[in-house]
């Protein structure tokens, strides 16, 4: 991080430095800014934490001093609008603090303004991978296959080739959409445990899929984790050697949740100037940031459901004889 060093002028709360202004605004996040007044005469922005306290006044830049979701893939986000933002289940909480702290004046909601693109609101897939539960015991059926080996005559030797691991994939439909972000497509991880199926692997398997946010919308989801391997085998005189494996055929229902977690700003545009009570610093335009004013995702979360069948492959359990 890098330090600000603030000159005297900043206890008049006006924020003067050379400093980049890139850099400034890295810093500024790293200080929790909850609330971003726009000063349109001076063509500035002016930021608060969420006690109250003046952070800094700068130019307005549009593509910086972005506080919007990190660490997610862009194309599991779509633009959060402002009747969703409204629907989001701590909505009430961030209202009752905005119009307690700014006032309760006449005003409109507006999210990604054309005219600040830096001051975005996204609902984004969560990037920890979605959990796929089981709906009841699997059915599986086992069967003993064979391979035949190919010579190597310079040495009178074998080899089997074969494929161990397992392999799963499976159908999934929505049951019930998330109130925002409606017909919007997203992408999300997926993770799959072989134990699902009481196969004896330790690894999960994650995977990448997309899906829409719909009623009718349906998906589907694969995973593999095979590995070629090869057994050689001395071949004795007059023997003929070849190799079997225990392959399991499984299937079972399952369901899961799709979190969808909204990011950025939300804007108050009041009809008249407002700013924190008891300040003399008032303007049209307030911008609050959604995830530092509702840190609990769950406040500001929407779910997605799903079910399906699942259907996973297994070899194991090799044995290769000369005979």
């Amino acid at each position: 991080m890098i330090n600000l060093c603030l000159p005297a002028t900043f206890l008049g709360l006006r924020l003067v430095s050379a400093m980049p202004f890139a850099q400034i605004a890295s810093d500024v996040q790293y200080v929790n800014v909850s609330a971003i007044a726009l000063d349109e005469r001076n063509g500035q922005y002016v930021a608060y934490q969420s006690d109250g306290i003046l952070v800094a006044r700068f130019p307005v830049q549009a593509g910086v001093f972005d506080l919007e979701a990190r660490d997610t893939d862009p194309t599991s986000c779509n633009q959060l609008t402002s009747d969703d933002v409204q629907k989001l289940p701590g909505w009430a909480k961030l209202y009752k603090e905005v119009t307690e702290k700014y006032g309760d004046g006449k005003k409109k909601i507006v999210t990604n303004p054309d005219e600040y693109p830096d001051k975005t609101a996204k609902v984004c897939s969560d990037s920890e991978p979605v959990e796929i539960a089981t709906e009841g015991p699997p059915s599986c059926i086992e069967n003993i296959g064979s391979t035949e080996g190919t010579m190597d005559g310079t040495e009178a030797t074998i080899k089997l080739s074969f494929s161990q691991g397992f392999s799963a994939s499976a159908i999934w439909a929505i049951t019930k959409m998330s109130a925002i972000s409606v017909q919007s497509k997203f992408k999300s991880k997926f993770s799959f445990n072989p134990k699902l199926f009481k196969l004896d692997f330790e690894t999960s398997v994650t995977n990448t899929e997309e899906w829409s946010n719909w009623r009718t919308d349906s998906f589907q989801t694969t995973s593999s984790n095979r590995l070629a391997q090869e057994l050689w085998l001395t071949s004795p005189a007059g023997e003929k050697c070849k190799g079997s494996i225990k392959t399991r055929t499984c299937n079972v229902g399952g369901k899961g949740s799709i979190k969808l977690i909204a990011f950025g700003w939300v804007w108050f545009n009041y009809d008249s100037k407002t700013g924190l009570s008891g300040s003399s610093d008032k303007h049209y335009k307030w911008a609050f940031n959604i995830d530092q004013m509702l840190p609990d995702t769950n406040d500001r979360s929407s779910f997605v459901d799903f079910v399906g069948s699942m259907k996973a492959d297994v070899n194991a359990e090799y044995v290769g004889v000369c005979e």
